[in-house]
């Protein structure tokens, strides 16, 4: 019988000390929970949009759309992967709309997510008019107004930006914030969906950057309503 109770001893505390070694979850600081994230989005912005400005201004004739598309893919599959952790790796309003809209993330980060995303948008662009020749920029400037010369056009491109940032919108959602399809493959998925897009897309509109606008933020709500329905958590 004393052999028992010494063995019921034990047991409790064995349990005992291993609660003790557990390491409680860190809390994380002000710092982590709000600045960091805008940090990472004002900074997988700015290189984003500077990596493929550079990309489309520097663009060989040779090349045609298949350095713009990698270059974009790429680059996107890359910050991704590297800010995930930290702020989610939207990079985009529209994004950040739609992933709160999908309860991704709370209401008080949307507006600072949105402020560094457009800050980071002007400072790449910046830094490309800085690195490439004044030539070269001059001949790139204009992207979806240069190209169209008919109301005919209108359209037919207004229909590919729409089905183009619904397509990437819903592989976001699906691929990041969907509970029942999340996947660590994530960036691989937007990446893959990026060069799609601009492979298909960038004869109609020119258009090599991620979606960005009022526009795009609309398209954003109609994909979010898509996944919501077809696909709920």
């Amino acid at each position: 019988m004393s052999v028992e109770v010494e063995k019921l001893e034990l047991k409790e505390l064995d349990k005992t000390l291993l609660k003790k070694n557990e390491s409680s979850p860190k809390s994380l600081s002000k710092y982590e929970r709000i600045i960091q994230p805008c940090v990472a989005e004002l900074v997988g912005t700015t290189f984003f949009v500077f990596i493929g400005c550079v990309s489309v201004i520097e663009n060989v004739e040779a090349a045609g759309r298949l350095q713009p598309a990698l270059v974009h893919g790429l680059a996107v599959a890359v910050l991704v992967a590297c800010m995930a952790e930290i702020s989610g790796s939207h990079f985009n309003p529209p994004f950040t709309i739609a992933i709160w809209l999908c309860g991704g993330m709370q209401l008080t980060m949307v507006v600072p997510y949105l402020i560094s995303q457009l800050i980071g948008g002007v400072l790449g662009a910046a830094m490309s008019k800085v690195m490439t020749s004044h030539e070269n920029y001059m001949n790139a400037t204009g992207a979806a107004f240069a190209i169209l010369t008919s109301d005919e056009q209108l359209g037919k491109v207004v229909f590919a930006e729409m089905a183009m940032t619904c397509l990437v919108t819903m592989v976001v959602l699906l691929g990041a914030v969907n509970g029942k399809s999340k996947s660590p493959l994530v960036p691989f998925m937007v990446g893959c969906t990026v060069i799609i897009n601009i492979l298909a897309g960038s004869e109609l509109k020119e258009n090599y950057e991620l979606p960005t606008g009022i526009y795009d933020i609309v398209v954003a709500f109609m994909s979010v309503l898509l996944v919501n329905t077809i696909f709920p958590t």
